[in-house]
């Protein structure tokens, strides 16, 4: 589970989990080491309609790239608005490897599963 400073998983009530929030049914994984200049990329692809600030990868989804970093964004689609759960995965030594940001469950049925649509966006550094 990815946390903040001040949040502790034991505090947390059965079917509840830390993520982050959306009025715009949309979110992003970005590399921290550029956040101050990937939003604004995206805000003059969307505003400006600078295709050369990102790439629309379909279905919503875009990426960009901060050239003097090499880090990057890739927004999505969460498929409506609330709090959405992420994970991390890290390596042995503790850095972070991969992000997954669950965005619809399987339903239960009866006591099973029932097939349901499901999404999930994951992201693994290079």
């Amino acid at each position: 589970m990815a946390l903040s400073g001040g949040e502790d998983p034991r505090l947390l009530l059965d079917g509840h989990a830390y993520g982050f929030g959306t009025d715009g049914a949309a979110g992003a994984v970005a590399d921290a080491a550029a956040w101050e200049a990937l939003p604004g990329k995206v805000r003059r692809y969307d505003e400006e309609r600078d295709d050369d600030a990102c790439a629309f990868l379909g279905d919503g989804h875009l990426h960009t790239v901060d050239e003097a970093t090499g880090s990057d964004l890739v927004s999505f689609h969460t498929g409506g608005d609330g709090t959405w759960p992420v994970r991390l995965g890290r390596s042995a030594a503790g850095d972070v490897v991969s992000v997954l940001v669950v965005t619809s469950y399987l339903q239960r049925r009866a006591g099973r599963r029932r097939a349901g649509s499901r999404s999930r966006v994951m992201v693994r550094r290079r």
